[in-house]
């Protein structure tokens, strides 16, 4: 493990993964992200702030659908380190136009948070969220999650997660299926790259534990990838690991040309996108 998207030029890690190198106007895009979101959350009169856990970010938006809809769970990229919930709203409007509920969860960033209680905050929350569902009133037997970046790893790692081991009441296919939108699927490259490994500060166990394509999913669920067309090769590596390692799971790697590893995640969102048909077709198995 390592080739190719594990470099020996350290300028050159950085060129490959740091998406403020890569898109420049991140910030502009998320800020802009985050006033759409706004609009939607006080428009939606259904839509509600829940907590999981006990730190303010150990909390969810949950936006419901019909009674009884399935749900999408969207996890949130940004390194492990950045970003909120509440810049991804629009995923719970568009998602509700097809019937869907959708819960857009925050978990408890690096550095103040280790990648394993990282990791423990998505579990949590999905734990959480199947054992109120007598409360949010979904479908518990069609719980779909997906995410971008760091959240495309976060769902990886949700779908090798052996929930029975966490809780006797939790069936081992709480999850029905994964979308990994240019998800992280090996970590070892980020204990070295200089814009990422003091804050992230991970151990070759970390490396192990943590990474997807070093573990084996929990079940037979379906797991389907996508990643920018214009994204750098070392995302493109990373993105090819799920199929690479996990093929009793990998479904397919949906296209998505003349997207970045900002603008990717639109096609989450839009309803013709392809990526957009083939997460809908994960919720309607």
């Amino acid at each position: 493990m390592g080739e190719p998207f594990d470099f020996d030029d350290l300028a050159e890690l950085d060129r490959q993964y740091d998406i403020r190198q890569a898109v420049p106007d991140i910030m502009e895009i998320a800020s802009l992200m985050a006033q759409q979101s706004e609009r939607a959350r006080n428009e939606h009169s259904g839509y509600g702030e829940l907590s999981y856990g006990g730190s303010p970010l150990q909390k969810l938006d949950y936006f419901p659908a019909s009674l009884h809809s399935p749900l999408l769970i969207y996890i949130h990229g940004g390194y492990w380190r950045a970003f909120d919930k509440s810049v991804f709203s629009n995923v719970g409007t568009a998602w509700n136009e097809l019937g869907a509920s959708v819960a857009v969860i925050n978990y408890r960033l690096a550095p103040l948070a280790a990648m394993n209680e990282i990791v423990d905050d998505v579990r949590q929350s999905i734990i959480w969220l199947w054992r109120n569902v007598g409360r949010l009133d979904f479908d518990k037997s069609r719980m779909v999650v997906c995410g971008s970046s760091a959240g495309g790893h976060l769902t990886a790692m949700m779908l090798a997660t052996h929930w029975k081991a966490l809780g006797k009441d939790l069936p081992e296919n709480l999850l029905k299926g994964g979308a990994s939108i240019s998800g992280i699927h090996d970590l070892g490259p980020f204990m070295r790259a200089p814009f990422l490994k003091d804050e992230l500060r991970l151990t070759a166990h970390d490396v192990e534990e943590f990474s997807p394509a070093r573990r084996k999913p929990a079940t037979s669920a379906p797991i389907i990838t996508c990643v920018g067309g214009d994204e750098s090769s070392a995302f493109h590596a990373q993105n090819r690991l799920i199929a690479e390692c996990w093929p009793e799971a990998f479904r397919a790697d949906i296209p998505s040309p003349g997207t970045n590893h900002v603008t990717v995640n639109n096609e989450l969102i839009n309803s013709e996108s392809q990526l957009f048909k083939a997460v809908q077709q994960l919720i309607a198995r």
